[in-house]
């Protein structure tokens, strides 16, 4: 914020800095009205969270009753929070804020197929470009859920591929806007600056087919089999798709809504499953982007069968319906009020590491430094932490510790202008070595180191906690 619009973070791997490794809007957010009311990010960032959820609930709900009908877009609501995986959609991140505009993307794009006007695929492309500037793994889902329902258009009608035009169009409006951000930020990196975006993941993280249902809801997943089951017996889509003829003799054209709603389904989980193809991706990570199109075909499932025992009964139609939906309601209350949820940690081979909420001596640690108005770099062994005190207090702060195997010499302090070296005690580990650093994390063997008492005549021990201890270089 003190820096104003820079591609470049200056505090952290100072003094060299490093380029900002996200799109800038979701902070530009935060920055905007932290400082418009006079509050700090953090504060801002908390204020956000309800919002945030209630938004993303609205927006399906208003995309699931334009698709189908506002029956269907309440009951895809509800469904919806019951979900296991929701629960991420109440932290206050850019992805969290990237998925109130994709349902609305995405049925732009529907618009603009059903109607063959260019203005809806305009403005699909253009809420896309917005997308590009908040969370790139949003980007890449919502552009891998529009490719494949094209490309599941084509199959379906062969013989019109008018709506190709309106692809390039949703996508070329999309790069338009995104590329202000990207196409700079790219080529800077290209020229050998630290940092920058992710454009791969080092390494897949896979979730089992089996443990899908509990993350994505059982009554989420029970009605969409109902959802599609009824798309099926209707419209006789898999018939339509691969050219047989439907069992229930001529059948009526398939219906866009559900050709729409069951490609971008499958679109994303086919995503959650690209590690079988070679391609790293987090599986878990993915779920979310299938519930939101799973619980408007889940809505329109338990809307179906509402209606069919309707006919038949309809106090029993009034009363599973009251069940489903106090049921839901309950697990989602039950699911958000889990302190848990907002519990995440990094697995190592020495075991969890804890990253957010941060502890109470990361608190102290971080009002240490916001009091000490220092022009000396920190080096931290728990990144972390590092970047928790770093964003707290703006302490700048250089990577050196968590890659080093041992305690930095004299000389390799002052070339890096780090005055403060901050040790977690908290890392141990029992190998036959005194330091061992493993993914942004440096353990010690605290029956080879006492953290807590360094004997080195060039650093003097300055701050201690619980969990953390601060030398300062003399």
């Amino acid at each position: 914020m003190t820096h104003g619009f820079t591609f470049f973070d200056p505090i952290y791997n100072a003094p060299e800095g490093r380029l900002i490794n996200y799109p800038p809007l979701f902070h530009i957010f935060l920055a905007f009205f932290s400082s418009t009311l006079a509050l700090s990010p953090f504060e801002i960032a908390r204020f956000m969270q309800p919002f945030l959820a209630a938004f993303i609930v609205l927006s399906v709900t208003i995309i699931g009753a334009r698709f189908y009908n506002r029956l269907v877009g309440v009951f895809a609501g509800i469904l919806l929070i019951s979900a296991f995986i929701a629960t991420r959609i109440i932290l206050p991140l850019p992805e969290n804020m990237a998925l109130i505009f994709l349902p609305v993307s995405i049925y732009f794009y529907y618009k603009s197929i059903k109607t063959s006007k260019l203005k809806f695929a305009c403005a699909s492309g253009t809420l896309m470009g917005i997308i590009a500037l908040i969370h790139p793994a949003a980007t890449l889902c919502l552009f891998i859920s529009i490719t494949f329902i094209t490309f599941t258009l084509l199959v379906a009608f062969k013989r019109n591929i008018d709506f190709c035009f309106a692809y390039f169009v949703c996508v070329g409006f999309a790069f338009f806007i995104g590329s202000s951000w990207w196409l700079p930020s790219l080529y800077i990196k290209s020229l050998g600056a630290p940092g920058g975006v992710a454009t791969s993941l080092p390494s897949s993280v896979g979730t089992s087919i089996l443990n899908y249902p509990k993350a994505l809801g059982y009554f989420v997943c029970g009605f969409a089999i109902i959802g599609l089951a009824r798309a099926y017996r209707r419209f006789g889509m898999s018939y339509k798709l691969f050219g047989f003829s439907s069992p229930w003799g001529a059948s009526p054209p398939i219906k866009l809504k559900d050709l729409f709603i069951i490609s971008w389904i499958l679109s994303m989980f086919i995503l959650s499953k690209a590690y079988y193809f070679g391609i790293n991706v987090i599986s878990y990570r993915v779920l979310i982007y299938i519930l939101l199109p799973l619980s408007i075909l889940a809505g329109s499932g338990l809307e179906f069968t509402f209606r069919t025992l309707g006919r038949m009964d309809g106090n029993v139609a009034r009363i599973l319906l009251i069940l489903v939906l106090s049921f839901s309601l309950f697990q989602a209350a039950e699911n958000f009020s889990n302190s848990k949820i907002a519990d995440f940690g990094a697995l190592t081979v020495y075991g969890r590491v804890s990253i957010a909420p941060p502890t109470g001596g990361e608190v102290e640690l971080a009002e240490w430094f916001k009091g000490l108005e220092a022009d000396k770099v920190a080096s931290f062994s728990n990144y972390y932490t590092g970047v928790f005190v770093m964003a707290y207090s703006g302490q700048s702060i250089n990577p050196l510790l968590e890659d080093f195997q041992g305690i930095p010499g004299k000389d390799e302090l002052y070339r890096e202008n780090i005055g403060y070296l901050v040790y977690d005690k908290r890392l141990k580990m029992y190998d036959d070595a005194p330091f061992i650093s493993s993914r942004n994390l440096l353990y010690y063997n605290p029956s080879m180191v006492n953290l807590s008492d360094l004997d080195y005549d060039y650093l003097e021990k300055v701050y201690e906690n619980g969990e953390f201890v601060v030398y300062r270089l003399v």
